[in-house]
Order: structure tokens, then C-alpha cells, then sequence
């Protein structure tokens, strides 16, 4: 999985991506990436990302 801070993109968009990277992910500001594993523990991190000057 990829996930890619799109200036200017107006929602979350999710494709498919060739080679190595299953899917490409593209939003707008900074990410808030929440996994739950089959026992039920979840673990949340933020991705933030400085925008380009």
C-alpha cells in the first residue's frame, strides 16, 4: 500500500498500482492509519506530511 498527500485532491482516491505496490492511495492532508489484527488489538498512527515549499 501506498499512500500519497495529493494537493489540491478533493477526496481519497484508491487504485490499483503495478509492480511491488499493491494499491496506490491519494488524499488530501495528513493520514490517520488505523489496523486491527485478528485478536481484535488495533494500533492508529498519523502520517503527516510537510507540504512541499
Amino acid at each position: 500500500m501506498k499512500l500519497t498527500q495529493a494537493v489540491g485532491a478533493s477526496a481519497s482516491t484508491v487504485s490499483e498500482f503495478p509492480g511491488a505496490v499493491d494499491w496506490h492511495l491519494l488524499f488530501a492532508g495528513d493520514a490517520l492509519v488505523t489496523a486491527t489484527d485478528a485478536a481484535g488489538n488495533t494500533a492508529t498512527a498519523t502520517c503527516t506530511v510537510p507540504p512541499n515549499k
